[in-house]
C-alpha cells in the first residue's frame, strides 16, 4: 500500500512538474515571438516615417 502511494505520488509530481515546464517554455517562447513581432513592427514603422 505505501509503495503504491508512493509510486501514485511520484508520478503525480513528475507530470506536474513536466507539465509546468512545458507551459513555462510554451509561455516564454511565444513572449519571445509576441516581442519580436512588436519590434518588427515598431522598426516598419520607424522605417516608414523617416
Amino acid at each position: 500500500m505505501a509503495g503504491w502511494l508512493a509510486g501514485w505520488l511520484a508520478g503525480w509530481l513528475a507530470g506536474w512538474l513536466a507539465g509546468w515546464l512545458a507551459g513555462w517554455l510554451a509561455g516564454w517562447l511565444a513572449s519571445k515571438q509576441l516581442y519580436f513581432n512588436i519590434f518588427s513592427v515598431l522598426c516598419h514603422n520607424v522605417n516608414f516615417t523617416t
